[in-house]
């Protein structure tokens, strides 16, 4: 209710910030029974370019400036109440769904996406005017057939072509195909963008299960943290637990960028952060209920002077066996 530093920037008609206010303080204010937000701002200045209509007045770049100590601004929120809920631009917001709902738009537009692929391929197919490779033989059976045989037909077939017409059908062959290429990469960026779009919607199911988890694997992180470190105070505890969330967040982030345009599953991406962390918490977990340290400084030196101890008697040995 309450801010500190208040910059709002106001658009015109065009779309361009032509408006400034900046206050030291502000206030948000409103009634139950009132569809009006107030804002009240303290101690600010007013910034406002003058638009021009001949363009050699508008290069002077004029501006009213306008000191206050209290501006009241009043927001209408009356045409929040009339937002149609059963819309479909509101029911599609993947973020705003239930778990059912995800689920049932997953499948719907997963089966969208299948059918207009295969609709596609058909199309290239038959765009390209090829029907029959050989004699009874179909394009989707071309696999099957041996590149000496592709080659004898190809032959054949441009061997009955007019010597004077052989150019225009290589021109034409040529046409069709950078025409079939400049199709297939628009095509491609549509298509990567609704595999994004389902993408996004596996996203926002794994993350009803994986938030709800990632919360108690997290519990067993920091709560063994301030039992096992003794030493340092608060600040050690705090400084592990910090960089711990942090290396969480930016694996979670990293995976769902992954997960976004289907270099790894939605899935993985999802569930990538919290597995992770899943073995520290146990570890931890356990090294706090056996009242044990995160590591003991005292056995790492010990460990340390027994090896280069064994490794200066073994030298001895070997110069005494040498003499």
């Amino acid at each position: 209710r309450l801010l500190r530093d208040v910059i709002i920037h106001q658009r015109s008609k065009d779309r361009k910030n032509r408006k400034v206010i900046k206050a030291l303080n502000g206030e948000l204010r409103s009634d139950k029974d009132s569809d009006i937000l107030q804002l009240v701002l303290f101690e600010g200045n007013l910034y406002e370019e003058i638009q021009r209509k001949k363009p050699e007045e508008q290069i002077k770049n004029e501006h009213v400036k306008m000191s206050f100590e209290r501006y009241t601004m009043n927001k209408d929120l009356s045409d929040l109440n009339s937002v149609n809920l059963e819309d479909e631009s509101i029911r599609s917001m993947y973020k705003m769904l239930k778990i059912d709902q995800l689920q049932t738009n997953i499948d719907s537009l997963e089966d969208k996406y299948e059918s207009e692929t295969s609709r596609f391929g058909q199309n290239i197919h038959l765009r390209t005017g090829i029907v029959n490779i050989d004699e009874g033989i179909k394009l989707k059976d071309s696999a099957k057939i041996s590149e000496e045989k592709c080659l004898e037909t190809i032959q054949l077939v441009f061997g009955e072509i007019e010597d004077w017409r052989k150019v225009q059908v290589l021109d034409q062959a040529i046409n069709t195909v950078k025409n079939q290429l400049t199709v297939l990469k628009n095509k491609q960026g549509e298509f990567e963008r609704k595999e994004k779009y389902i993408n996004l919607h596996k996203i926002a199911l794994q993350d009803k299960y994986v938030l709800s988890l990632a919360c108690i694997i997290l519990f067993f992180i920091g709560a063994p943290l301030g039992a096992i470190i003794r030493k340092g105070g608060i600040g050690m505890p705090l400084i592990i637990a910090v960089l711990l969330y942090v290396t969480y967040y930016f694996i979670g982030l990293f995976g769902k960028n992954s997960a976004e345009d289907g270099s790894i599953s939605p899935m993985v991406g999802t569930w990538l952060s919290t597995a992770i962390m899943f073995p520290l918490s146990v570890w931890l977990t356990r090294r706090a209920t056996a009242d044990r340290g995160v590591f003991n400084p005292d056995s790492i030196i010990e460990s340390i002077v027994v090896f280069f101890g064994k490794m200066a008697g073994t030298r001895k040995k070997k110069k005494t066996s040498s003499t």
